[in-house]
């Protein structure tokens, strides 16, 4: 129209002014009928009676705004404005439609990366995201001049119209929040993961898909991550949040390297004492016992039949005293046969007495060990109570067999039975002293005068050299010259001094000493030592002081420097009063458990592992345990009372068995935290709230 106007000749279309008289050319051709070439016919008198930037004739004839309104659609931007700067039409509020009034589209710009840009009131999705600024305002609270306001991704358009995530499948993800789902995985690594951005836990096992990403502590190397899209990520039919819980590796399939799967270990719930207990997925050996669960389950030889298999939950599976481990590994006995080598001695009896527990007789004397152990008559004669060794074919080291000793009547636990200073071994095979041959033959070890000649068969042949055998040449005329009951030849032989009755002076004649005279239960000591056995206690003492033992009536032995084998010598036994409850009473050493607790004295006063015990209370701590159910039934400290320290008493722990999935189980005395939840054992029993 500039170029080719007919009336007044072209204008210039890069100049709003071609004539410079004040009046834009339109106005003067349109509404004033001036000629936009003339500057001295522009008619400046109806310039702007609204002061909006648009002239009363541009308002009226081209954009039939209102001329004394500066704002004539009242969105807060004059008519000018909306004309000359932003192209907006001065009538309509919302030019572009998106739902957001022009005014506000260019006053409030703290929209953007810095917060600081306003959207175009001229297009109805200033950011280009697929959604209307409106929308993104009003409705999504999203950012109208970012495409994705959350940076997770996804364009704000995708996040809201994209509705198929959720347990239904029916949800979108929020375009101003960069994790929809709170799993700590942002909207779009999830899709990159495979994951829903709408469920935490896409695989439904238990374990946020955050955690699943990221923790990879797992498998062999401790470098793999569960897949946040497979319940059961090592496929061993345990979902990867159990397998947390319960302390397995949830991508390692046997986490013990047992041999069995985690599965197996946690669904075949059915050994243990009840038949209800699972082995333990993290432990290869379940009960401490030596033996891997794998091998107990499936090494089925065992038992009367040789098929049976040890319990994978029971240390002790026959319940015999001995672990299963200790019975294949070490003794290589039956761990499902409480008596393997039947001899009437369970394996237990037999492991504590050093005996073999597949050989009913153990050191092949012909006689079974419970008999040895059992039999016990012997001693003083055959008529004490002392039992054979069951390890010893030999047992008082005569150099003859216990078995032949008893078939003879002779006294196994005797080497000396009629006390005429030959052991029973050499009267039998016709030897001295010294174990040589005399050549008189073999002599009557129960009786001490053979040929009843009237003298002794050891002071014949070691002495008077004489023959046992022979009644005729005894030496009835020996001297004895200080009325000892030793011959002078015998003093000679014994180191004795012939004039003095009592050479070592510890009250005891030499005679008694060397014959076991004159004592209850006819101990013989050293002549030459006032402390035979080395014990600090006087031979007379001991012999005289008969006093100890189970009736009160023994004496301690003057060649035995621990009468009762307890591991105490005799005088400690005596001399330490410190025991008891009042710290005043001894051990007893005729009595190896002075109190009966099922330790030995010496157990208790030298135990390196707790520390010593009292020898004479049963129950040290207290607790309601005896000292040896502590020690050797339950591993608890026989000096603390609650052995774990968990404000349970250990006996209430072992005895008060209600709890566990049956309500059968104890709780452990030795761990403050049986079931390792983080609550001791004494809260969750005792916090009821």
């Amino acid at each position: 129209n500039e170029i080719y106007n007919t009336t007044w000749g072209p204008t210039d279309p890069q100049d709003l002014d071609t004539d410079d008289g004040g009046q834009k050319d339109g106005n003067e051709v349109i509404v004033d009928g001036t000629d936009p070439n003339d500057g001295g016919d522009d008619d400046l008198t109806s310039f702007d009676d609204d002061n909006d930037g648009l002239t009363n004739g541009e308002e009226e004839s081209m954009y039939d705004t209102d001329p004394d309104n500066p704002d004539s659609d009242n969105d807060g931007l004059k008519d000018g404005d909306e004309v000359n700067n932003w192209t907006t039409n001065p009538n309509n509020k919302d030019s572009d439609y998106d739902g957001i009034e022009d005014g506000n589209e260019t006053i409030n710009c703290n929209y953007g990366e810095w917060e600081n840009e306003c959207t175009d009131p001229d297009d109805d999705d200033s950011d280009n995201d697929g959604l209307e600024d409106g929308d993104e305002v009003n409705n999504w609270t999203s950012d109208p001049m970012d495409t994705d306001t959350d940076d997770d991704g996804l364009s704000d358009s995708t996040e809201v119209n994209n509705c198929v995530y959720g347990e239904d499948g029916n949800l979108c993800t929020d375009p101003t929040e960069d994790d929809s789902d709170g799993d700590g995985v942002n909207d779009g690594e999830e899709l990159t993961e495979g994951t829903d951005p709408k469920d935490s836990d896409s695989d439904d096992d238990g374990l946020g898909d955050g955690i699943e990403i990221s923790n990879c502590s797992y498998g062999e190397s401790e470098n793999a991550c569960t897949s946040p899209n497979i319940g059961d990520s090592d496929g061993d039919s345990i979902n990867d949040g159990a397998e947390v819980s319960y302390g397995s590796d949830p991508m390692d399939t046997d986490t013990d390297d047992d041999g069995l799967s985690d599965g197996t270990e946690i669904s075949n719930c059915n050994y243990g004492e009840d038949n209800n207990e699972c082995t333990s997925a993290t432990l290869a050996d379940s009960d401490f016992d030596g033996i891997n669960d794998h091998v107990e389950i499936l090494n089925c030889i065992y038992g009367e039949t040789d098929e049976e298999c040890t319990d994978p939950k029971d240390s002790d599976s026959d319940d015999d005293g001995v672990g299963d481990g200790f019975e294949i590994n070490t003794y290589l006995s039956d761990p499902l046969i409480t008596d393997t080598d039947e001899d009437g001695l369970d394996d237990g009896e037999e492991a504590y007495l050093g005996t073999n527990l597949t050989n009913s007789d153990t050191d092949d004397d012909n006689l079974n060990d419970y008999v040895e152990v059992t039999n016990c008559i012997y001693g003083l004669n055959n008529t004490g109570s002392d039992c054979t060794d069951p390890t010893n074919s030999d047992s008082d080291g005569d150099g003859l067999s216990d078995d032949y000793e008893i078939d003879s009547t002779i006294d196994p636990m005797d080497s000396d039975s009629d006390g005429d200073r030959l052991s029973d071994g050499q009267e039998i095979f016709g030897q001295d002293g010294n174990g040589t041959s005399h050549g008189h033959g073999d002599t009557d070890p129960l009786d001490d005068d053979s040929d009843n000649g009237g003298i002794r068969d050891g002071t014949e042949v070691d002495t008077d050299d004489t023959n046992p055998n022979d009644s005729g040449d005894d030496f009835l005329d020996a001297l004895d010259n200080d009325g000892d009951g030793l011959s002078n030849g015998e003093e000679l032989t014994e180191g004795t001094n012939p004039e003095d009755p009592d050479s070592d002076d510890d009250g005891l004649s030499d005679g008694d000493e060397v014959y076991g005279f004159n004592n209850t239960y006819g101990y013989t000591s050293d002549p030459n030592e006032n402390d035979t056995d080395g014990d600090g206690l006087n031979d007379s003492a001991e012999v005289s002081n008969c006093f100890y033992g189970e009736v009160s009536n023994e004496c301690t032995n003057p060649d035995d420097d621990d009468s009762d084998n307890d591991g105490v010598t005799d005088y400690d036994e005596i001399v330490t009063c410190t025991y008891g409850t009042d710290n005043d009473k001894c051990t007893d050493p005729k009595d190896s458990d002075s109190d009966d607790d099922g330790l030995e004295d010496g157990e208790e006063i030298y135990n390196i592992t707790w520390g010593p015990t009292d020898p004479r209370i049963m129950d040290s701590d207290g607790d309601g345990l005896n000292d040896h159910e502590e020690v050797v039934g339950y591993n608890t400290d026989p000096n603390k009372s609650d052995s774990d320290s968990d404000g349970l008493n250990d006996y209430t722990e072992v005895n008060n068995c209600i709890y566990g999935e049956y309500n059968n189980e104890c709780t452990d005395a030795n761990e403050a935290d049986s079931d390792s939840d983080g609550i001791n054992d004494y809260d969750e029993i005792s916090n009821c709230v």
